[in-house]
This record gives structure tokens, C-alpha cells and sequence, in this order.
């Protein structure tokens, strides 16, 4: 076989083309491949498209300087992936394929680990002075999270003098374990689904192997979560991966906290809060193909799966999947399109389905699974419509609401008032007729 002799390389410019480069003889470069290129003046990381490609005569090619690894970063069904997104939502193909870099990365260090402190308590029962009050709000972080790292704790206000004061007092221990978030406790068995639940589970994909797209409809309470715990459960072989995506930051500690219960350290978690190391650490696990279940946000979905066999969409409709600026696409057509090229099934789960996807269940292009059932002994909530065009409002409640929350709140529980606005009427009206007061010289509302 010979060598290829010049690679087609992309730059994270915004610059909608490639560029051709020679291959030194000692370099063996194959797509996905993060190397060291001459641009102008600078010297850019770029990432090799096409290889044994051949320029038009008479250009003499400028050199690649270094493979920055021996293997691609970016597998051949991620390039095709961002391939495609870069031709759909028109964006620069460079950008788009350093998208799914963790940002060390894309600025050309190396794909390796560096270790974040974390810490750990040594001396639990060690007395501190009772004015040391961050020094003991820190060690009961600690002691709440054991391996947490230096930036998570900075980020929480404490600072890197308390952390060795506490060392130098015995009381705290550095350690180089990579944990992210609080170990499990252990795995549990998966609770008994109800009926419905069951009937829903049987009509879900069987198979991991091939493509299909179902839309889980369920009421909210129905327990789609569990239905998502159940499907991975039973599909999923102890060494594939999944994706789990969510649409908002948010919402990923409940989530990861309900599946770490049943899937332990199995579990890992993609953000946009996390800091560089725990990004890296997370990409390098899901390029080595470690068995994972990735929960994370709209850009998970551009992450280098090596064994990627099944993909769970929560909250399908909610709008945060769009990516707002730069590199504009939705991570759950993303994620729907990434199923197809991997031949696993994909289940967006909503109890308000958005219209495309309803459309495609409609249709026949996806498989429809409903839930139209709450979960064990949940009741919907009683609703009660004031009219308060005839009540009088005290503070902008009405006597009724008022009574309500009094009345919670004599029992011991809590009463949560929602306000649409504050400090602004919308309109002037009277409580006892209902009349609108109008601009004498058009129908506008006074306010």
C-alpha cells in the first residue's frame, strides 16, 4: 500500500473550504487526525478530512508539521456526522468538526489527561475554632462530596488558602482520583413498572442493532423516566454506550442522580459548566470507548461515540436543543440523524410533542409509544378559575387565593404564588363592571 502522499486539512476559521497540504515521508495521517499546520504566518491545529488527495499541477504544497496523535480524534462516523451538519445547516466545515473537541483540544494541547486536585476528608472529628466559619462550611462540603475538585470548590466561593489550611491541619487530604459529582452508593434493582408502563416497554425497539425512531408520548407523572432506565436496563450491554440528552443544564444533577442509582459509575456527565479537565477527561473516556451512559446537553450529541448503541432525547419539544448562535443546529435532529449513521433507535420522550415530531409519528416515520396513565398513586391537580373582574384584590390577590394559601400554610405546607409581571398594570379596569378604560382617540387600553 503506498503512503498517501498530501491531506486535505480543515482549520477552525470561518472559512467555507479545506486546504491541501504534503505529508512528510515519517508521518502516516488518516481522517479525524488532529495535526500541526503553516497558515500564513501562524501555526494552526487543523484536523485531516481526506487523504491522497491530488492538487492541480504546478502548486507546490506546503508541509504538515506534526501528527499531534497517532490516531483520529474524531472516528469516521463522527466526521460523517458534522459532514453532514456542516452541508445542512450551511456553517464552515472546519468549525463545525472542532465543535466536537473539548476545548484543550481545539487549542492544540495534548490528548491526555491533567489531573484536577480533588479532595477528600482525613480527619473528620477535628476541632475548629467556632469563628472559622468558611473553614468549616468548606469541610462540610467535603464532606457532602468526597473527590470534589479545586474548581468546583473555587467556583462555590471557597478559596486555594482555606484548601491547604485545612491540609496543613490534617483535616483535609489531596487525592488524583478522577471522580465527577458523588460516587455511587451501588446499583439497585429497577422498581416493578405498572401495567401501562409495561405495555409501553414491550412496544419499544427490542433491538439495539438497527435504526428506528420512536416518540414516547406520555403525560407529565407518567414515569417516562423509568421507562428510559427500563430501556437501558434491559437493551443495553454491559460494554456499549449511550446518550442521554437533556435540554438544559438544570436539569442534569436530578437526572444523573436518578441513573446513577440504578447504573452506578457508569454514568458521566457533558456540560457546558464543567471545567477543561473534566471535559477532557469525559471525551477522552467516550473516544476510548469506555462503557458509559452519557447524560448532557444539545452538544453531547457531536461527542466521538466509539459504541454508541443507543440514544434517549428527554423533553424533545423544548427549544434549548437549538443552538442559538455560531454553528446553528438542533441537537435532537442531531441526535436523531447520529442513530441513523450508528443503526441504534433513538426515543424522544415529551408529553408535548413538538410538531415535526408528531408529524413524523403521524406519518409512519416514527414509532408512536403513549403513556396516558400517572405513575403509582400521582392525581392530576385540582384546577379553580377566578374570575376577578368582580372581586376586589388585595395586593393583587383575591380573597379566595388569599384564604387558599392561608389555609396551606396552617397545615404545614408550602403554597408557591406565580407572578406574571411585578409593578405593572396592563390596563385599568373597574371590579365592578368590568369596563376597560380606552384612549379617547383610538382603542388602545390605558395602563
Amino acid at each position: 500500500m503506498t503512503r498517501p502522499a498530501n491531506a486535505r486539512i480543515a482549520i477552525n476559521r470561518p472559512i467555507r473550504r479545506l486546504f491541501d497540504y504534503s505529508v512528510p515521508a515519517h508521518l502516516q495521517l488518516e481522517p479525524g487526525q488532529r495535526v500541526r499546520v503553516p497558515f500564513g504566518r501562524l501555526q494552526l491545529t487543523g484536523l485531516v478530512v481526506e487523504t491522497g488527495v491530488t492538487p492541480p499541477e504546478g502548486i507546490a504544497l506546503k508541509p504538515v508539521i506534526e501528527a499531534l496523535e497517532t490516531w483520529p480524534a474524531l472516528p469516521a462516523e463522527t466526521l460523517n456526522l458534522l459532514s453532514w451538519a456542516a452541508d445542512y445547516y450551511q456553517y464552515p466545515l472546519g468549525e463545525c468538526l472542532f465543535m466536537a473537541l473539548p476545548p484543550a483540544l481545539r487549542r492544540g494541547q495534548p490528548a491526555r489527561e491533567k489531573p484536577d486536585e480533588r479532595w477528600q476528608l482525613a480527619d473528620a472529628g477535628a476541632e475548629l475554632p467556632a469563628n472559622a466559619k468558611r473553614q468549616i462550611a468548606l469541610r462540610e462540603q467535603v464532606r457532602q462530596q468526597p473527590g470534589v475538585s479545586t474548581s468546583e470548590l473555587i467556583r462555590q466561593g471557597f478559596t486555594r488558602a482555606q484548601l491547604r489550611t485545612l491540609e496543613a491541619k490534617g483535616i483535609l487530604t489531596e487525592t488524583r482520583t478522577t471522580i465527577v459529582g458523588p460516587p455511587a452508593t451501588g446499583r439497585l434493582d429497577q422498581p416493578a413498572l405498572s401495567a401501562p408502563q409495561q405495555a409501553a416497554a414491550e412496544a419499544l425497539p427490542e433491538s439495539t442493532d438497527r435504526f428506528s425512531a420512536t416518540l414516547l408520548y406520555g403525560i407529565t407523572g407518567s414515569g417516562k423516566t423509568e421507562m428510559y432506565l427500563h430501556f437501558l436496563k434491559q437493551r443495553l450491554a454491559d460494554d456499549d454506550q449511550a446518550l442521554v440528552m437533556v435540554p438544559e443544564i438544570n436539569l442534569t444533577p436530578q437526572t444523573l442522580a436518578r441513573f446513577r442509582r440504578y447504573f452506578g459509575d457508569r454514568i458521566a456527565v457533558w456540560h457546558s459548566a464543567l471545567n477543561d479537565s473534566e471535559r477532557l477527561q469525559t471525551w477522552l473516556d467516550i473516544r476510548r470507548g469506555k462503557p458509559t451512559i452519557l447524560i448532557g446537553t444539545r452538544s453531547a450529541v457531536l461527542l466521538p461515540f466509539t459504541r454508541l448503541r443507543t440514544i434517549v432525547v428527554d423533553e424533545e419539544h423544548d427549544s434549548s436543543y437549538k443552538q442559538g448562535e455560531g454553528f446553528r443546529y438542533s441537537g435532537r435532529d442531531l441526535a436523531v440523524y447520529r442513530a441513523h449513521l450508528n443503526r441504534c433507535p433513538v426515543i424522544l420522550g415529551s408529553a408535548t410533542p413538538s410538531l415535526e415530531s408528531w408529524h413524523n409519528a403521524m406519518t409512519g416515520k416514527y414509532r408512536m409509544v403513549r403513556l396516558e396513565q400517572r405513575a403509582g398513586t400521582a392525581q392530576p391537580p385540582t384546577l379553580e378559575l377566578l374570575d376577578i373582574r368582580s372581586r376586589p384584590l388585595e395586593s393583587g390577590l383575591s380573597r379566595p387565593a388569599l384564604a387558599a394559601v392561608k389555609e396551606t400554610l396552617a397545615r404545614g405546607e408550602q403554597a408557591l404564588v406565580f407572578v406574571n409581571r411585578r409593578g405593572f398594570a396592563p390596563v385599568v379596569m373597574c371590579f365592578d363592571c368590568g369596563h376597560f378604560e380606552e384612549c379617547p382617540r383610538c382603542d388602545t387600553r390605558l395602563t
